[in-house]
């Protein structure tokens, strides 16, 4: 029982955010915890954020890879990759 406690990552939900609420509160945690922080650093080197810390993707579960949340408008004729 203590091996399986051990082994889950506390943290998953941070490093797979799934909706804008989580983000806002991964982004105020990371001010004051560095595990947080350094998630944080993560997404935006990977491109879930942009520098700005606005969020670009969410975690999908039904597709297990990040997608562009339902919000995401395109502007300026960009064009989905």
């Amino acid at each position: 029982m203590k091996q399986e406690a051990e082994a889950f990552d506390h943290l998953g939900w941070a490093k797979r955010p799934q909706s804008q609420n989580a983000w806002d509160l991964i982004v105020t945690e990371a001010k004051v915890d560095p595990r947080f922080a350094a998630i944080v650093e993560k997404h935006v080197a990977d491109g879930v954020c942009d520098e700005a810390l606005n969020l670009q993707y969410v975690w999908s579960f039904a597709a297990q890879n990040y997608v562009r949340p339902a919000w995401y408008v395109r502007a300026n004729g960009e064009r989905a990759a």
